[in-house]
């Protein structure tokens, strides 16, 4: 198997929302896009890829060759970040709309000009 699938499950792995982002997003809820802290996953892809610790996962069974990394999955995963990035960002900017909306439906009448008797 060319991917350790212990990282990749959805609730208990700890790229498994990015791996599900870069596969089939429609199944990503927005919560979990925006549970996701994008800068230590991209240090932890860059671990995991480079063969270094520093990622969360279980350890792999006993006599079980150590966790590897392929191209195509490193790929996956750095994709799979750059979509979670790209809908924060998203839910971002459609928050910021909606608080200005509001604030221009809500703005205070102006109170009249002061005119000298």
């Amino acid at each position: 198997m060319f991917y350790y699938p212990a990282v990749l499950q959805r609730h208990t792995g700890c790229f498994g929302v990015i791996w599900l982002a870069a596969t089939c997003s429609s199944r990503v809820l927005r919560r979990e896009y925006l549970s996701v802290d994008v800068p230590r996953l991209c240090a932890a892809v860059s671990a995991f890829v480079s063969g270094r610790g520093g990622w969360e996962a279980p350890p792999p069974p006993a006599g079980a060759p150590p966790p590897r990394c392929s191209l195509y999955l490193a790929a996956l995963l750095q994709l799979g970040l750059a979509r979670v990035y790209g809908r924060q960002c998203r839910c971002l900017l459609q928050e910021a709309a909606l608080v200005l909306a509001w604030l221009h439906r809500v703005q205070l009448p102006r109170p009249a000009p002061y005119r000298a008797l």
